[in-house]
């Protein structure tokens, strides 16, 4: 499967899993709805600079829809959310026959993992966030 068809997959599916219609995406971008149907059916990519609108209005990041690498991002919200529609993009491409189930099971393994490590240094920054708070004020001498 060749990039763009990818990226237009993937773009359909983080639209799907926010809620939203081609034509509510289409408003929000300030474009006509043709326009942004040409980014889903693969026939056009959008600018950089529409290309960051998207992935805003989305709450992705630019190379989750990429399909980059995402390990960089800091915002756990974000990567567990692109951690989800990774996983229902995963289970559409089982359905439809566009992946053996060897490579699912790995790259869902793979999901898993990640999602664990997240959890793991969340857990982490929230219990050192915390223990921040109740040491008291030093007072100056």
């Amino acid at each position: 499967m060749d990039f763009i068809i990818r990226f237009a997959r993937r773009l359909k599916m983080c639209r799907d899993f926010c809620n939203l219609t081609q034509s509510q995406l289409a408003g929000a971008l300030h474009m006509k709805l043709r326009s942004y149907q040409k980014y889903e059916s693969g026939e056009r990519s959008p600018k950089l600079e529409t290309l960051c609108d998207i992935a805003t209005i989305l709450g992705v990041s630019t190379d989750f829809l990429l399909m980059r690498d995402s390990d960089i991002i800091d915002n756990s919200d974000i990567r567990i959310k692109e951690l989800k529609i990774l996983l229902i993009e995963t289970m559409s491409d089982l359905k439809f026959g566009y992946d053996t189930v060897d490579n699912i099971a790995i790259r869902q393994e793979e999901i898993t993992e990640q999602m664990q490590e997240l959890r793991e240094r969340e857990t982490k920054r929230f219990a050192k966030n915390a223990n921040e708070t109740k040491q008291p004020p030093t007072q100056p001498e």
